[in-house]
């Protein structure tokens, strides 16, 4: 996320960062980003954002420490899974803007998939501000309603997961066929990247380009056969998803 936030932020952004993991301070600080190992000494200012991207249950210690640097115009960004706004909320001043938002793997390399939400203290000035933040690592679209987080988690924030196992599923049996390690690997990743780009790139849905890519009697479409056969593979997707959603919400209960 720094990096993302680098390119986009030009002087006199600065960023100031707590990583108790950082070894070297001095040597990952520059002028426009200071590294601390503890909030503690951080210079007494407001900041007009402070972005959580600690694990949920180091939340309330960090929060602690972190509510002296939010003031009427700071807005609170939160990446925690599970953690809801009315407790990220408590543990700032009453009146603190806060924004919940899951970003997913890709936004490491600036291709991420983020949806966002926020209380209603959020200004238009500080949504704006959220919104560039999280497209310097990808895509970012806002919901209204907190409650769809959980469907948003089981499609976009485990979704790469899906992606990932579909194609160690592709690269296995390209090996069952013959082919080897390499080429399996290179023809699996080139074939999701083309196809993802295509899909991305194109006003056509994802079942239009299905159905231009299936010839009638040809292999496509017999390999679509065995994956349609009582719409067993959509079926599937679906109780997967609906696994993770659920997972979502009672992580957020006991939380």
């Amino acid at each position: 996320m720094l990096k993302g936030w680098l390119d986009h932020f030009k002087d006199p952004t600065t960023f100031y960062i707590v990583d108790p993991n950082v070894h070297d301070v001095a040597g990952h600080a520059t002028h426009q980003v200071h590294f601390f190992k503890n909030s503690e000494n951080l210079p007494r200012e407001k900041m007009d954002a402070i972005i959580l991207a600690v694990k949920p249950q180091l939340f309330h210690s960090h929060a602690l420490n972190l509510k002296n640097y939010a003031g009427s115009s700071t807005v609170v960004v939160s990446i925690m899974a599970g953690v809801e706004i009315a407790e990220i909320a408590a543990g700032f001043e009453e009146k603190t803007a806060v924004v919940r938002s899951m970003p997913n793997l890709p936004a490491s390399i600036g291709q991420g998939m983020t949806v966002v939400c926020a209380n209603d203290r959020v200004a238009k000035d500080q949504k704006a501000l959220t919104t560039q933040l999280l497209e310097a690592i990808g895509k970012v679209e806002w919901i209204g309603e907190e409650s769809l987080m959980h469907a948003v988690t089981a499609i976009s924030g485990s979704g790469p997961a899906y992606l990932f196992h579909l194609a160690e599923a592709m690269e296995q049996a390209a090996g069952d066929l013959g082919l080897s390690k390499e080429v399996a690997i290179a023809l699996t990743q080139q074939t999701l990247l083309g196809s993802a780009a295509l899909l991305a790139g194109s006003d056509r849905s994802a079942a239009d380009l299905r159905q231009r890519v299936t010839s009638p009697g040809g292999t496509t479409e017999a390999a679509l056969e065995v994956l349609q056969a009582q719409d067993q593979f959509i079926n599937l997707v679906k109780q997967a998803i609906e696994a993770a959603q659920k997972r979502s919400e009672d992580l957020a209960q006991t939380g």
